[in-house]
């Protein structure tokens, strides 16, 4: 079977957790905060979750496919995984993003990423290394992008 490739990453972003918050449950954003991805866009709205397309592009590559989102606005939490009920060019995904305080600072938040990807075997071969990296990457694109708006 294909291999997963993913982990665990965090950041302290310069920014209040309600500034962090509001720009994850902003899909419009996400091309800005998510490595290498060109469109997301809000597919529809369940009453558990929302259904967000993501098309990323790099290299020559393109995947698109749909992620379920489970938002948890008590907990500052987002789960996604990949929705199997439509069209997909990864054979799976799923993880979490999770925003807290930092202590002792009310302008600083604390950002934990963790995911898992499978992908097709001959995007594995030859981008392993590239695709590790910008999965790990996420909470310091969230950071750049939200320090310099």
């Amino acid at each position: 079977g294909a291999e997963w490739l993913g982990g665990t990453s965090f950041r302290v972003i310069d920014r209040p957790i309600a500034e962090v918050w509001a720009a994850l449950g902003d899909v419009a954003t996400y091309p800005y905060m998510l490595p290498a991805t060109e469109e997301a866009r809000l597919e529809r709205v369940e009453p558990d979750a929302r259904i967000v397309r993501v098309r990323q592009s790099s290299m020559g590559v393109e995947a698109r496919y749909s992620l379920r989102l489970t938002t948890d606005s008590s907990s500052h939490e987002i789960h996604f995984e990949l929705d199997r009920r439509r069209p997909h060019d990864i054979e799976g995904a799923r993880g979490f993003i999770e925003v807290r305080p930092f202590p002792g600072d009310a302008n600083r938040t604390l950002v934990t990423w963790a995911v898992r990807v499978r992908l097709p075997d001959a995007i594995v071969t030859m981008f392993r290394d590239t695709v590790q990296v910008w999965l790990m990457r996420v909470p310091s694109t969230l950071k750049e992008y939200l320090e310099h708006l």
